[in-house]
């Protein structure tokens, strides 16, 4: 029974398909038909500005049909309406400075139009150049979202033709700016990609980070086709490294998702978790799954899956030798394998018909040009008569030039006049110059004088302080040495060592700050063993984590080496945790992380005391800040460490990220680009 339904589907569904290629045309083919005779009459006028304006606005429809002879003929004509367009960016940038931004909009839309209509018919290297202008278009309209668009459509090809370095170079910007339109389904879909190309090579621990990304934004948004396909992404990953119940996990996941949302989905879900099934020996559950593949494969016409489900449960019949349903199966797969080459040889027909009515239109083209050469041939004659004749009047015009030699006269003396107000207009201009070069010097003796006021104000406040602590601290030692027990010595130290290594940090803040006032910091890259320099500044710290009995944790891999200012990364780590352990409470926790992907590394340090509130986070990085927050044990600070944390990060090629509540403790992460030798893990 369940077989007949199975036949009885695929019969159906074939019938269905042939009957679709060969129905009546769409509106919108019929739209498209009637924008194309209009424009080709246009163009054959000779005018083809209108023509190619005309054009235009059938592109955007261009991939609502199937019609290979319609689009044959489009192409054809939009192929030489535009080829003075350019394929640089100085020819297209050319191009464009006589558009108005409506005609700008126009050419973006059909750009892409042509990019996704060579991209669905696999010709990757023609959809890039296409994809490239659209980005150039969407650049000069300052479309952000198409920009994006752009970056990542010109990745999707680059990923197809295998150069995942430039795949990896226009998705990164793609991310940029679709996080400035807060286009999260293109987000969504980016991840997916950007999993895909780590799965492809090799990389499927980065491709499981990209996938559970893509998962997490779509819950956010809605979106069930996104987390269906990675969802299935997961899966196929957890299945290729031999993890069974991972794999199925996220089989259902997908499974269930596609059946409440997107069941043309199923097919693909189905047959890939019979796959898995059938590859751990679970021969019954894959039988079934194949049998669902090609349910939901027959009534979408999915011809492929259905014929290589059929095969595959021809095989497990036949290894139980149930030969009967074998043979069923293998009679059911070729029907729909003679089914699709028929299909494909209607195609065939059509795209043969196609090529024949291009070869036709170029034909019809070529005589349209040679007519316009003669045309212009024509032209240049005429425009020789015109000269000649102009040559006559030049003549005399030198004879009435001797009638004008007053007029000359008069107007020698006037620029004269105007020559001399020129030169009064420069010494105007040099004169404010001046002006605004010393109201410069003004302001920047002003920021002197505050610079020095407030590091006075440190000098004498913030090292007088600790010095008059660690003085008081080692008189009560020196005259009270028999008095203490081994427990309140430990704590009196304790206490002179937290005011020295608050007094080091200081110091040091305060030259690293004089040095940048001067510009007299000068980023020197070498190679950093980066675990090494956290592991030390970590025991840098173990005085003040002891005395507060904080646990810092970390999260590191074995090793990681990375170019860059050995001293400028020391600095922003001591600078970061100092902070972390000064605002955490007592008995908390501190989590240290460090990873590295591809060109990017990346650091995190997350402590869980006081946080910060929205207006504390804005001013963090503010040199000219006046209040200094004191730590959960009235630790005292200058100011000056995140500024120049901030500093550094940025001379060290990267960006720094703080979140923050109050009452929950900050978040740091510090992302780094590799500028000059690739980091090795």
């Amino acid at each position: 029974m369940q077989m007949s339904r199975f036949l009885f589907l695929a019969f159906i569904g074939a019938l269905l398909f042939v009957a679709q290629i060969a129905k009546a045309q769409s509106p919108v083919e019929e739209e498209v038909k009637k924008v194309y005779r209009v424009a080709d009459s246009l163009y054959k006028l000779e005018d083809t500005h209108k023509a190619l304006d005309t054009l235009l606005s059938a592109l955007p429809d261009f991939n609502e049909f199937h019609n290979d002879s319609l689009e044959s003929k489009v192409l054809g004509l939009f192929g030489h309406l535009q080829k003075n367009m350019g394929n640089d960016t100085v020819g297209i940038g050319k191009f464009m400075q006589g558009l108005k931004s409506r005609q700008l909009r126009k050419y973006l839309n059909a750009v892409e139009a042509m990019g996704l209509y060579f991209e669905r018919r696999e010709h990757y290297t023609k959809a890039l150049s296409y994809y490239k202008k659209m980005i150039l278009f969407a650049r000069t309209l300052d479309d952000t979202l198409k920009w994006g668009e752009g970056f990542f459509k010109t990745g999707k090809m680059f990923k197809a033709l295998l150069n995942f370095p430039k795949a990896n170079q226009y998705f990164s910007q793609a991310l940029i700016y679709f996080k400035k339109s807060n286009a999260q389904q293109q987000i969504i879909k980016l991840y997916n990609q950007l999993g895909d190309m780590s799965a492809e090579m090799g990389q499927p621990d980065s491709a499981k980070i990209f996938f559970r990304k893509a998962i997490s934004h779509a819950r956010n948004t809605e979106s069930a086709t996104s987390r269906i396909i990675a969802y299935h992404r997961l899966a196929i990953i957890a299945g290729d490294n031999g993890n069974f119940n991972e794999a199925l996990i996220y089989y259902e996941n997908s499974r269930e998702l596609a059946t409440q949302k997107e069941s043309k989905y199923l097919p693909s879900i189905y047959f890939d978790m019979a796959s898995l099934l059938e590859k751990f020996g679970k021969t019954a559950k894959a039988k079934k799954a194949y049998e669902e593949s090609m349910v939901y494969a027959a009534e979408y016409n999915n011809t492929a899956i259905q014929i290589n489900a059929a095969k595959k449960l021809a095989d497990l019949y036949a290894l139980k030798n149930m030969n009967s349903q074998a043979v069923k199966y293998y009679q059911l797969s070729m029907m729909l394998v003679d089914s699709m080459q028929q299909i494909n040889s209607l195609q065939e027909m059509a795209r043969f018909e196609a090529r024949y009515n291009l070869m036709q239109k170029e034909q019809e083209i070529a005589l349209l040009d040679r007519e316009r050469k003669l045309k212009a041939v024509k032209l240049k004659n005429q425009e020789l008569r015109s000269k000649l004749y102009i040559g006559g009047l030049i003549l005399l015009g030198l004879l009435a030039a001797v009638l004008l030699y007053h007029i000359v006269t008069h107007i020698k003396k006037n620029r004269l006049l105007s020559e001399q107000n020129a030169k009064i207009n420069e010494q105007n201009e040099e004169l404010s110059q001046i002006n605004q070069q010393l109201s410069e010097s003004e302001n920047h003796l002003m920021q002197a004088l505050s610079t020095k006021n407030k590091l006075f104000a440190i000098i004498g406040h913030d090292l007088k302080s600790p010095l008059m602590d660690i003085k008081n601290l080692i008189f009560i030692l020196k005259n009270n040495a028999g008095q203490f027990g081994e427990d309140a010595l430990k704590n009196h130290t304790g206490q002179i060592e937290n005011r020295l290594i608050s007094l080091l940090e200081l110091l040091n803040n305060l030259l690293n700050w004089g040095m940048t006032e001067r510009d007299a910091l000068v980023y020197a890259p070498q190679k950093v063993d980066l675990i090494q320099l956290i592991s030390k500044t970590i025991h840098l710290f173990d005085g003040m984590t002891a005395n507060k009995n904080i646990s810092v944790r970390s999260n590191l891999p074995e090793s990681i080496s990375w170019y860059t200012d050995f001293n400028m990364m020391e600095f922003v780590l001591r600078n970061v945790l100092s902070n972390a352990i000064k605002f955490s409470e007592k008995d908390s926790q501190i989590d240290i992380t460090a990873t590295l992907d591809y060109d990017r590394l990346y650091i995190t340090i997350t402590d869980y005391g006081m946080g910060m509130t929205s207006d504390q986070l804005k001013k963090v990085f503010d040199r000219t800040s006046e209040k200094v927050r004191a730590g959960t044990q009235n630790e005292k600070g200058t100011g000056l460490g995140m500024p120049l944390t901030y500093e550094f990060v940025k001379k060290m090629n990267g960006v720094i990220d703080i979140e923050s509540r109050p009452n929950k403790g900050t978040h740091v992460e510090i992302t780094f680009e590799t500028n000059y030798k690739r980091a090795v893990h």
